[in-house]
């Protein structure tokens, strides 16, 4: 479980996040909703020990992540894993590479056993038969794909999905909405998405986090979500 308590973060002496209390359920998946500039993404890399609160605390399966050293602090994020807006693939590397890196990195399988994990994650992105592309052959669905087929090739227990839907078509972006719905069911990991997409909302959201100038406006589920009265929710909604 992710709890954060009295959090508040500042950047370039601006507060971008102020005094915020959650807690971030298991096995679910939390939408953290708001505009641009809301303070979303600076949420989560505070999240993952990449920026340090000036108040506050994050605990992570109970431990502060703020107390430990770097080489734990490290440890616990194998734990974590980001599918990056831009997707992020390495240019240079054919797709096989791309899903293997983290497993070369970070862990000691063997070349038998990195083969079988990405046959098997690239099953999960129906994107078989794509090992030997390069990131440039692929559209940029595809790219999406592959780029979640290496954020689970370590079956991490809690995956941080960033926009997932912006620079998308309707088709693809449902495409990829189904596949983040698909792929919570097989791993039962624990879900972290930002988005302003109502749509990639609606249909993934079992918690929501709506978040406007840096302040949780609204914590709970879509349905009372849609039924906010906050003014701020309903600018967002509508």
């Amino acid at each position: 479980m992710i709890e954060l308590k009295k959090l508040s973060v500042s950047l370039k002496n601006e507060k971008i996040l102020h005094n915020i209390n959650l807690i971030i359920p298991e096995k679910k998946t939390t939408v953290i909703a708001g505009k641009s500039g809301s303070g979303k993404s600076v949420l989560i890399k505070t999240i993952e020990g990449i920026i340090t609160p000036v108040q506050g605390t994050v605990i992570i399966d109970g431990i502060d992540i703020f107390k430990l050293n770097n080489k734990k602090l490290y440890q616990l994020r194998q734990k974590m894993s980001l599918l990056f807006q831009s997707s992020a693939l390495f240019d240079s590397m054919n797709i096989y590479q791309n899903i293997a890196f983290p497993l070369v990195e970070h862990s000691n399988y063997t070349n038998k056993e990195i083969d079988f994990l990405i046959e098997q994650k690239l099953r999960l992105v129906d994107l078989s038969e794509t090992q030997n592309k390069m990131p440039s052959d692929l559209s940029g669905g595809m790219k999406k794909r592959a780029a979640l087929a290496r954020a689970i090739i370590n079956n991490p227990k809690y995956i941080f999905y960033d926009e997932p839907t912006t620079g998308l078509d309707p088709k693809v972006s449902n495409e990829i909405i189904d596949l983040i719905i698909s792929i919570k069911k097989e791993l039962n990991h624990t879900v972290v998405v930002i988005t302003h997409d109502l749509n990639c909302l609606r249909k993934t959201a079992d918690y929501i986090v709506f978040l406007e100038k840096g302040k949780v406006m609204f914590t709970g589920d879509y349905h009372s979500f849609i039924n906010c009265k906050d003014p701020a929710c309903k600018q967002f909604l509508e």
